[in-house]
């Protein structure tokens, strides 16, 4: 079975936990989780990264159905998370069409937001055995995960973010759920204290890695991709990785990609372009996928500390390698005339 069959699978076994979960939500808040979801009728779901890993951490335990509470949880957070997040940013589109408060207004969604996290500690607590072990361990990523959002905000109005702190951005706001996700899996399948934080490890570095590719894709990513307009990240001046590495340069483009960040007025699409072409001639984008592979390669070790069963092993070897893939980077490097083109129609 290919990566993306497996999640495909995976993300079935969830999909009706997660419905019945958010169906007893009132209007219009049900309507806002539903669309962020992707459980109405055109709706388009995530890649359920988050409830695959609890899933394989909890087969790798001994008990993949064991898992599920935990696979419904990450999922509702992860997608909380994701709402309150577009309305910070005030991101318009989330997964190729309009975010939730786009559709259903800020107020649905920020309460929608609410409810789903509500909602994931109410699903951990009614889990047959472990549940409050798992509460304990949510709780914990919960207050990460907004610190993290807390430094990923900040760092807008930062003219200089070092590297430690884009390191704890970066792990609050993604790596810490991922590693939640495979401890919750592995507690509830009944792993002992060492091989649950084996791994949480492994995901923990998991989620650097991917949070560093989404960085990647939020400079030379297309809409196609990522779901989002092209160059989002540089059109909001966000301190991701390769913007940071940028930023830290002592070269001319460095000088002039922070004239273009200090000024207060926002971006035009010209000076989009100029920002994008500016961080490509620096050495921003061969250490942003130097770091990929470097986390990628630490999120293994930690996999083979843990001692799983092979065949959930295998799996998640697999699905990191799907999911942090980059090979195909360049066939859809970010062009002058995509930028242009972006949501023009051309």
């Amino acid at each position: 079975m290919t990566a993306a069959a497996l999640l495909a699978d995976l993300a079935a076994r969830v999909a009706p936990a997660l419905a019945e979960a958010v169906d007893s939500l009132p209007e219009p808040v049900l309507g806002a989780a539903r669309h962020q979801l992707g459980l109405d009728s055109a709706g388009q779901a995530g890649k359920s990264l988050r409830p695959a890993l609890a899933l394989l951490c909890a087969a790798g335990c001994g008990h993949l159905d064991a898992g599920l509470p935990a696979a419904v949880a990450v999922e509702l957070v992860h997608n909380a998370s994701l709402l309150h997040d577009d309305i910070i940013d005030g991101a318009g589109l989330r997964r190729h069409r309009a975010a939730a408060w786009r559709a259903y207004r800020r107020g649905p969604a920020v309460l929608a937001g609410d409810a789903l996290t509500a909602l994931a500690l109410d699903t951990l607590s009614h889990a047959p055995r472990r549940g409050e072990l798992a509460l304990v361990r949510l709780a914990r990523a919960l207050r990460e995960l907004v610190l993290g959002e807390v430094l990923d905000v900040a760092f807008e109005a930062r003219e200089a973010v070092a590297a430690e702190e884009y390191t704890a951005m970066a792990t609050g706001k993604t790596a810490v759920l991922m590693q939640a996700a495979c401890e919750l899996g592995a507690v509830l399948a009944g792993a002992g204290a060492g091989q649950a934080e084996a791994l949480g490890s492994f995901g923990r570095h998991l989620g650097i890695a991917f949070q560093l590719l989404d960085d990647y894709h939020g400079v030379w990513g297309t809409e196609r991709q990522t779901g989002k307009p092209a160059a989002s990240d540089i059109r909001s001046r966000k301190k991701t990785f390769p913007v940071t590495v940028a930023l830290a340069e002592a070269s001319p483009q460095a000088q002039r990609l922070r004239a273009l960040y200090r000024q207060p007025a926002e971006l035009s699409p010209e000076q989009v372009r100029l920002a994008v072409g500016l961080i490509g001639q620096t050495a921003a984008r061969a250490a942003c996928l130097h770091a990929v592979d470097q986390a990628h390669a630490a999120a293994v070790r930690r996999l083979n500390l843990a001692c799983i069963a092979p065949r959930p092993r295998r799996h998640l070897l697999d699905l990191a390698e799907h999911i942090l893939s980059h090979e195909h980077l360049a066939e859809h490097e970010l062009t002058p005339k995509a930028l242009a083109c972006n949501g023009s129609g051309c």
